[in-house]
Order: C-alpha cells, then sequence, then structure tokens
C-alpha cells in the first residue's frame, strides 16, 4: 500500500490541505476561513420566492446567501411551501459557475464506517465490497432509526470492523440527528444547526484506519481536530522557525497544479484546456526521444500521459466530460493496452471516474463525478499581494 503524508496549514487566506502518495503531491484543496456555508452544513433557512413553473423554491440560508431548493409538492409536513417560511435545509451542492448552492431537506450525517441518510427506502452497502460474505454480513445487522425514515449507507471500512464498532457510530450518528431534528423548531432563521465535514476533515475520513497515513500541520486547530475526531491517526505539529509552506514548497506546487502546460518526464507534455462544456486534454511527443522501435515509444509515452492525467484530475479536482487526444497509435492493439491502462490508474482515485471509450477520431472520452469546485476557483483570491 503506498504511503500517504497529509499536510494541513494555511497559505495566504486559504486553509490548504495537500495529500501526497509515496512523495508526490496528488490532491490540494482550499478552503476559505470563517463561517462561509459549505456542503454538509444544516441551516434554518427562510423562502424567498417559489416558482412553479421550474418546480422550485429559492431558500436564504445567510443574510445574501440564496440556496436552489427542488419542490417535490410538499415539505416535510404535508403542506405546500410557502413564501417566509422558515425551514431546515442541509447543502448538497455548493456554488459553482454563477449558479446557487444546491438544498435538499433529505439530510446526511457521515461516519468513519457509516453514512446516516433520509432520502432512500433502504440500506445500502459500498460497492467497493466485493466480498459476498461482508455484504450478508452487513445487511444483517440490525440498524437502528427505521421508525424514524432513518436508513444507512455503509463505508468500505465497515467491512474490517465489528458489528459492536459499526452499530455504536450507527447509534452516535442517530443521537446526533435526533438532537438536531429537536432543536429546529426553536431555532432562530439562519443558524446552522450542523457543520458539514471541512475538506481536511474529508480527506482524514477517506485515510483513517489505515497504517500507512501520517500528518503534519503547523495549525494548533488541527491538531485539536486529529485529536478528537482522529486519535489514532499519526501526526506531527510542526514548530521550527522555517515556515511549513516553504518547506513543501507550496507556492511553486499551486503555480504548477494551475499550469496550462505539464511537463513529463520522458520530455513528452500535456496541454489542459478547460471549455465551459468540458476539459480538454492534448497530449504531445514534445522533447521525448525512444531509444527503441517508434511504436514501443509512442505506446510508452501514451501510457506516462494517461498515469499523468488522472493525476492532474484529482489535483485540479477537475469533474464533468473530460476529452483526451492522446498520440495517435495505429496499432489497435496498442490503443487496447493503453485503454486497458488508463482504466487501472483511473480507479485508483477516490471520486468515481470513467473511462467511457476511444472515439472513431482516437478522442478518449472521460467522465469525473463532481463533488468539489476545480481548483482554479479554490485558490481564487490567493493572488500575492
Amino acid at each position: 500500500m503506498d504511503k500517504i503524508h497529509i499536510v494541513i496549514t494555511d497559505f495566504r487566506q486559504k486553509r490548504l490541505t495537500l495529500v501526497y502518495e509515496e512523495g508526490r503531491l496528488m490532491e490540494m484543496q482550499a478552503e476559505p476561513h470563517g463561517s462561509v456555508p459549505r456542503v454538509g452544513d444544516i441551516r434554518i433557512g427562510r423562502v424567498r420566492n417559489i416558482v412553479r413553473n421550474i418546480n422550485a423554491a429559492f431558500i436564504e440560508i445567510q443574510p445574501g446567501v440564496i440556496g436552489y431548493y427542488r419542490l417535490d409538492g410538499q415539505d416535510a409536513a404535508g403542506e405546500r411551501l410557502r413564501q417566509g417560511d422558515e425551514i431546515a435545509v442541509q447543502i448538497e451542492k455548493e456554488a459553482q459557475k454563477g449558479k446557487e448552492c444546491v438544498l435538499s431537506r433529505c439530510f446526511s450525517l457521515p461516519g468513519r464506517f457509516s453514512v446516516l441518510v433520509t432520502d432512500t427506502d433502504c440500506n445500502h452497502i459500498s460497492s467497493k465490497i466485493k466480498d459476498k460474505t461482508q455484504v450478508q454480513r452487513l445487511l444483517a445487522l440490525p440498524a437502528p432509526g427505521a421508525q424514524e425514515g432513518v436508513r444507512w449507507i455503509l463505508r468500505t471500512e465497515a467491512q474490517e470492523q465489528t458489528d459492536e464498532a459499526i452499530l455504536a457510530e450507527m447509534n452516535q450518528l442517530l443521537d446526533q440527528y435526533r438532537r438536531i431534528m429537536a432543536a429546529a423548531p426553536t431555532r432562530t432563521c439562519f443558524s446552522c444547526l450542523y457543520h458539514g465535514d471541512s475538506s481536511a476533515e474529508k480527506i482524514l475520513r477517506r485515510y483513517a484506519g489505515q497504517e500507512s497515513v501520517s500528518v503534519t500541520t503547523d495549525l494548533p486547530e488541527a491538531a485539536d481536530l486529529m485529536q478528537e475526531k482522529f486519535p489514532d491517526m499519526p501526526v506531527r505539529f510542526y514548530e521550527d522557525s522555517y515556515p511549513l509552506v516553504k518547506l513543501y514548497n507550496i507556492e511553486a506546487e499551486a503555480q504548477r497544479a494551475l499550469a496550462r502546460r505539464v511537463w513529463l518526464k520522458s520530455g513528452a507534455d500535456i496541454v489542459i484546456d478547460r471549455t465551459e462544456a468540458m476539459t480538454v486534454i492534448d497530449v504531445n511527443t514534445g522533447k521525448s526521444i525512444g531509444k527503441g522501435s517508434k511504436r514501443a515509444h509512442l505506446l510508452a509515452v501514451n501510457k506516462e500521459a494517461a498515469a499523468e492525467i488522472c493525476r492532474q484530475l484529482r489535483l485540479r479536482s477537475l469533474s464533468g466530460i473530460i476529452l483526451v487526444d492522446f498520440i495517435n497509435m495505429p496499432q489497435a492493439q496498442d490503443r487496447s493496452e493503453l485503454m486497458a491502462y488508463l482504466r487501472t490508474e483511473a480507479a485508483r482515485d477516490s471520486i468515481q471516474t470513467t473511462v467511457v471509450d476511444m472515439t472513431r477520431l482516437n478522442l478518449v472520452e472521460m467522465t469525473r463525478k463532481k463533488v468539489m469546485k476545480p481548483l482554479y476557483e479554490q485558490l481564487r483570491g490567493c493572488e500575492q499581494a
């Protein structure tokens, strides 16, 4: 298993979380300080406007912050929403490209082994659990809260835990959900009933329980978070006079992560362009010089580019439709080998990434699930004064 090292620090006006695998930067996530609404927050909002022809309501969750809410015809009490109503909503998707954040009244509370949800009729098991015996064991757990409309998603990590540990976490999440629901009718508008996980918490939760993970931070609050929520994860509190940002050369890493052109070790390069509809990536031989046959050289360069493209998708938090123009290879066998290699590399991503197919023009179609803003948007406002 790859050694994972996580660095949490401040980079100008943002909180930065970096993930290194075997010493190589694979992810960089940034978020602002303060009480900015984020995905997972449960807040008391006020209905500002209802637009029946698009079956939606616009709800103010913080002064000046409006979210989009899909109407299902009825609210939780069996009555139609009206302008001015105050209701508890959870932020489902963050605002992107000028669109409002998406709100929901179907709540989700994540744990390490399980996720409490209220938007489904049955319990679900992570699709990454392939052992049928484990699937049957987890499905047979006496999950609590069924009478309250609570259902559960069991994470991949659950297969390595005892029934007692999983049920203990479920009951903790259920108690938390009950407290939120009990407090909602008495709280004032714009109150935050539950804070969603920060970027750092999401990453730490993903790697919790793995022996190959370590953390370095120079922030006391991050160290306190580790002690409270991830006590088993080794953390080093950095107190040296030399800044952590300079130690990990974060300034240069951020510039490289936003650059249009990425150079490969072979001398080849890839060019990444964003459009409104998709991300387009072009692979070039550049300065690469092969020592063997041209056929073997082109395949090697394309496979090197495929691995780097998958890394760049993670690093830059790119999502949606991705179109890749690899170096043309006439032999069908080489194209098949490249596609198989690309699928293997894409499967390493914790976010669902699908290699669709290669078109008749030899363009590779990919998609990556949209979970967060792209890195260039996350780092917006970090320009040096």
